[in-house]
């Protein structure tokens, strides 16, 4: 439940056996796991509000880099 880190060791790796897209999909599963386990161990303390000033922005902050993403490709 740490966090911090995983990317930066994680894509420079996977980086020599994968392709750039496969690299992002992995490293976003990672994250959405971690992310959703957190959400579980923790839920008590979640604070609606900051999710949504947060999480929402986030999300679609996400969408967008993923279609530039592709159209850079």
């Amino acid at each position: 439940v740490g966090g911090f880190g995983s990317s930066l060791f994680f894509v420079p790796m996977a980086g020599y056996f994968f392709d750039f897209h496969t690299v992002l999909g992995i490293t976003a599963f990672f994250h959405v796991a971690s992310n959703l386990s957190k959400i579980a161990l923790f839920r008590k303390g979640v604070d609606k509000k900051l999710v949504l000033q947060l999480g929402v922005p986030a999300v679609v902050c996400v969408i967008v880099g993923a279609w530039l993403s592709e159209k850079m490709d």
